[in-house]
């Protein structure tokens, strides 16, 4: 979205056309910005990773799956995807998540 702002605005003749500003909101910054299949492509990873924290719900999954539950409701309101720190901490996070559930599941094979 952020990228056709400034054209849209002066094509509406609005103030300011040439600052451009993006959607407070994830799921609309991404459906504007990529488009069906981008968003789509957000939401599946969204709920698939909420699917393996729940899946492997460890007392340390607990705490990120409550980030997680906070993630997706504070983009509502916000997008955070855009902004550098926050995309660090949230693919931190994802990361973390991701070697808790790989170690559960090396725990889970048995071995002959």
């Amino acid at each position: 979205y952020e990228a056709h702002s400034t054209r849209l605005k002066q094509k509406a003749k609005l103030p300011f056309p040439g600052q451009a500003g993006h959607a407070h909101n994830n799921y609309l910054e991404h459906l504007a910005s990529l488009g069906l299949f981008g968003f789509t492509t957000f939401i599946l990873f969204l709920f698939f990773w909420g699917l393996e924290m729940w899946r492997n719900f460890t007392p340390l999954n607990q705490v990120f799956f409550a980030f997680y539950i906070n993630f997706l409701a504070s983009g509502l309101t916000q997008y955070t995807f855009g902004d550098g720190e926050c995309l660090f901490f949230i693919m931190a996070c994802y990361t973390i998540t991701q070697v808790i559930n790989l170690k559960q599941s090396q725990r889970d094979v048995v071995t002959p």
